[in-house]
């Protein structure tokens, strides 16, 4: 498991898990699109630790930002694996995510978030 800190203050922050968590899949490749996490995350969150898994059987680049970034945060995401990574969201708790190519087997899904 890969973890990516993004300036979060661990001391003044508290992570909260996110029990029962569901895939959520990209609608296009090669683009960055948004994915609103409100519905699981109270207001307050700023940021997210998020899984992305490959399921499809070939590599493909994934990514996901901050929603409004410029920063291309991409891997390339090998053959059935997953990575984990915690990422910013904005004031509506909205981030961005990416595949590059193809977008069936690839699953996002939330872990949990810092407030």
């Amino acid at each position: 498991m890969v973890r990516t800190n993004v300036g979060v203050d661990k001391a003044s922050r508290r992570f909260i898990d996110i029990i029962g968590g569901a895939d959520h899949q990209a609608t296009g490749a090669d683009t960055w699109e948004d994915w609103d996490i409100s519905a699981l995350v109270p207001a307050g969150t700023i940021a997210a630790q998020i899984s992305v898994r490959n399921a499809s059987g070939t590599a493909r680049v994934v990514g996901m930002r901050k929603n409004g970034s410029a920063l291309t945060r991409s891997i390339n995401l090998y053959n059935t694996g997953d990575r984990t990574w915690t990422t910013e969201v904005d004031a509506n708790r909205v981030l961005e995510i990416y595949v590059a190519t193809a977008v069936a087997g690839f699953y996002f899904n939330a872990l949990g978030y810092w407030i």
